[in-house]
């Protein structure tokens, strides 16, 4: 079987030949290859006569913390994952119009079925979080200019979320009890990292609203939205990266998704013990200008908490760190954080107009 080194160079000569129709004379270079849980990826860039061209390749692997960390062999569930984020890039491509924000999906320019690859256009830009994590300090320090830059760029995600959930929105009404079966799912599996009692309480609330329902809206949703899939250049422009598969489902999983994932911009930082959230204004201007463009929030934002309630705990519990330093992170970090923000959900739902 080939090694990830010899492969990857044979997907380079592919992505030439099979997508810009490039000849034996064409010249690339390739980036070394990098990897994560959820892929393997390379830059390229390819040079014919006097076309230039830079390009992105992603080889998306199902989960390589519990398998062999290779490229081949490529299973159904690694082919399905391709499948899925080039069906979203190309309904994207469709339906995402904020030419006007600044605010853009990559680019798909082609697949590679034969290496389950996905080539897209590659973007020069930096990670949004770690901009988003200097801003957040300058304007500590009393640089305001970049607290306001921070306040813009959410406000800019927000709008272009809310334009493009309110172009495919469908009227309907939710029902809270069904909420209970995932609800349940996700407080066993944390129950064994954190106080039971507190999640007991959660599915004795939701129990007691029963029959209860609200007037909600389906939208296609995002399941890649998170604040670490998002490049921002030199202008300020924003790059959206890794949709994920879209799913039919009620807005407020994306709105969830991605306002857990910025407040928890500081976590993996060393200053994590100083600075524990951001801007809460960014996060805001985020919201006001996604209902702006959208319409009134509703209560589901409850599961998509407890849903990554339960991936932080199994992140850490990956993390190579002495079991003390886990030990205080999950009890006065994590869970901590989740308790606070489902608490503050429960309350919206108490208080919220319901038919």
């Amino acid at each position: 079987m080939l090694t990830n080194e010899e492969l990857y160079v044979k997907i380079a000569k592919k992505v030439a030949e099979d997508i810009f129709l490039m000849s034996d004379n064409a010249h690339f270079s390739i980036s070394a290859l990098y990897s994560n849980y959820y892929s393997f990826t390379f830059s390229m860039e390819l040079k014919a006569l006097n076309e230039i061209h830079d390009v992105f390749v992603k080889v998306p692997k199902h989960d390589m913390c519990r398998t062999d960390s290779r490229i081949l062999p490529i299973t159904s569930k690694d082919i399905q994952m391709a499948r899925e984020e080039e069906l979203s890039l190309k309904f994207l491509d469709r339906k995402w119009n904020n030419k006007v924000l600044d605010v853009y999906w990559v680019k798909l320019l082609g697949v590679i079925p034969e290496y389950n690859a996905i080539v897209t256009k590659r973007i020069f830009a930096n990670e949004a979080f770690i901009t988003y994590r200097n801003w957040e300090l300058y304007r500590r320090f009393g640089f305001y200019v970049y607290g306001n830059k921070l306040q813009k760029s959410m406000s800019k995600i927000g709008a272009a979320l809310g334009t493009f959930h309110k172009g495919n929105a469908e009227n309907t009404l939710f029902y809270l009890p069904d909420l209970l079966p995932k609800i349940k799912f996700y407080c066993s599996k944390i129950s064994s990292n954190t106080d039971s009692n507190f999640l007991e309480k959660v599915i004795k609330e939701i129990e007691s609203l029963k029959n209860i329902k609200f007037s909600s809206y389906l939208v296609a949703t995002l399941k890649g939205i998170d604040i670490r899939n998002i490049l921002i250049d030199s202008d300020d422009t924003l790059h959206l990266l890794d949709p994920g598969k879209i799913k039919i489902t009620y807005r407020e999983a994306d709105l969830a998704r991605f306002i857990t994932t910025y407040r928890i911009l500081f976590w993996g930082s060393m200053i994590l013990p100083i600075v524990k959230f951001p801007d809460s204004k960014a996060e805001k201007m985020f919201l006001e200008s996604y209902y702006s463009n959208s319409f009134k929030a509703e209560p589901q934002v409850l599961n998509e908490l407890l849903k990554h309630w339960n991936t932080a705990l199994e992140s850490l519990q990956k993390i190579k760190w002495p079991f003390f330093i886990k030990y205080v992170a999950r009890k006065f970090y994590v869970n901590l954080f989740y308790k606070r923000c489902i608490n503050n959900q429960l309350n919206i739902i108490r208080n919220r107009d319901i038919i």
